[in-house]
C-alpha cells in the first residue's frame, strides 16, 4: 500500500504540470491563438509575472537564509561537470560541430523556471523557495555562459565570448534585476505593504500556469531523421545521468530535503526553449534541438515521475 501511494504522490506532483503543457500545446495546434499571442505572454511571464514572485520572495526572506555557498558550489560544479562531460564524450562520437553545439548545449540546460519551479513547489507544498532564488541567481547565468563558449566554438565566432557582452546580458535579466532589488529592499528591514503584497502576489500566481501554457505552445514538431542515437545520448545526459548522479552528490553530503529536491529537479527537467533560440541565433543545429526538447518533454514525463517515487520511497519527500 505504501509503494502504491509513493506512485499516486509522484503521479500527482508530475502530471498536472505537464497536462498543462499539453493543453498549451493542444490551444496552439486548434489554432485558437497565434505566434503574437504567444510572444505577448511570453513577455508577460518572463518581463513581470516571474520577476514579481522572484522580488517578493526575496525581499520577504531572512537574507541569511541566501547565504548558502556549498548549494550554489554544487550546483554550479554540477552543471559545469555535466556540460564539459557531455561535451567531451559526444564530440568523440559525432564530428558534425553544429549537431554536437546543439546536443550538448541540451544536455545540461533544463527548463528549470518554468517546468523545475512548479514541480518542487507540488513536492514541498509551498511557494516559498529560497534554493530556487540561488539556482536562478547563479546557475541560470552560467547557462547563459556555457551556452555561448559551446555555440562559439563550433560555429567560429568569437565575439560574443568576452567579459563585457556576457556581464551586460545578466544585468539586463529581468529575474537577475528582481533578486538584486528584492535583496536591497530586504536589507532596509522593511515588511512589505499589505497592497504591495497582495499586488506582487497576483502576478507570482499567474507566473506558473501561464509558463505551462506557454510553453506547450511554443512545442516546435521539428523531425531530426538519421540522428536518433545523437537525441537520445543528449537525453540520457540531461534525463538520466545528471540528475542520478547530482541526486546522489547532494544525499552523501547530507542536505537538507529542499537542497535535495531542488538539485533532482534542477539536473532532472526537460530541455528549456531557450536551447532552440540560442541555437538557431548562433548557428547551431536548430532543427536537431527542438527535436531535443520535444522528446525531453515528453520523456521526461516518466523519468521526473521516476525520479520523485524514488525519492519518496527512499523517504526524502
Amino acid at each position: 500500500m505504501t509503494v502504491i501511494n509513493d506512485f499516486i504522490f509522484s503521479l500527482n506532483t508530475v502530471l498536472p504540470v505537464f497536462i498543462l503543457v499539453m493543453v498549451g500545446w493542444y490551444i496552439r495546434h486548434r489554432g485558437t491563438v497565434d505566434e503574437s499571442f504567444i510572444g505577448a505572454v511570453s513577455n508577460v511571464v518572463f518581463y513581470y509575472a516571474l520577476p514579481a514572485g522572484i522580488f517578493m520572495d526575496v525581499a520577504t526572506t531572512d537574507l541569511h537564509e541566501l547565504v548558502n555557498p556549498r548549494f550554489v558550489a554544487v550546483t554550479m560544479l554540477g552543471t559545469a561537470g555535466v556540460f564539459f562531460t557531455a561535451w567531451f564524450v559526444i564530440s568523440r562520437i559525432y564530428h558534425d560541430g553544429r549537431e554536437v553545439a546543439a546536443a550538448v548545449h541540451s544536455a545540461y540546460r533544463g527548463n528549470y523556471i518554468y517546468i523545475g519551479v512548479p514541480i518542487i513547489q507540488n513536492i514541498l507544498q509551498t511557494t516559498t523557495l529560497t534554493c530556487s532564488v540561488l539556482v536562478i541567481t547563479f546557475v541560470l547565468s552560467l547557462y547563459n555562459v556555457l551556452a555561448v563558449l559551446i555555440l562559439s566554438v563550433y560555429s567560429g565566432d568569437m565575439s560574443q565570448l568576452n567579459f563585457k557582452h556576457l556581464a551586460l546580458t545578466l544585468l539586463k535579466n529581468p529575474m537577475i534585476i528582481a533578486t538584486l532589488l528584492g535583496i536591497a529592499y530586504a536589507l532596509t528591514g522593511l515588511p512589505l505593504t499589505p497592497v504591495a503584497a497582495k499586488s506582487l502576489g497576483y502576478l507570482k500566481v499567474i507566473a506558473s500556469p501561464l509558463a505551462l501554457l506557454m510553453i506547450g505552445m511554443r512545442m516546435v514538431g521539428n523531425s531530426a531523421k538519421g540522428k536518433g542515437g545523437l537525441i537520445r545520448l543528449a537525453l540520457l545526459f540531461k534525463l538520466v545521468l545528471g540528475p542520478l548522479v547530482m541526486t546522489c552528490v547532494a544525499v552523501l553530503l547530507g542536505m537538507s530535503q529542499e537542497e535535495i529536491v531542488t538539485i533532482y529537479v534542477l539536473f532532472g527537467t526537460p530541455c528549456a526553449m531557450n536551447v532552440y533560440i540560442m541555437t538557431k541565433s548562433m548557428g547551431g543545429d536548430d532543427g536537431t534541438a527542438a527535436s531535443i526538447i520535444v522528446s525531453s518533454v515528453l520523456l521526461s514525463i516518466l523519468t521526473m515521475t521516476a525520479g520523485i517515487f524514488l525519492l519518496r520511497t527512499a523517504g526524502i519527500v
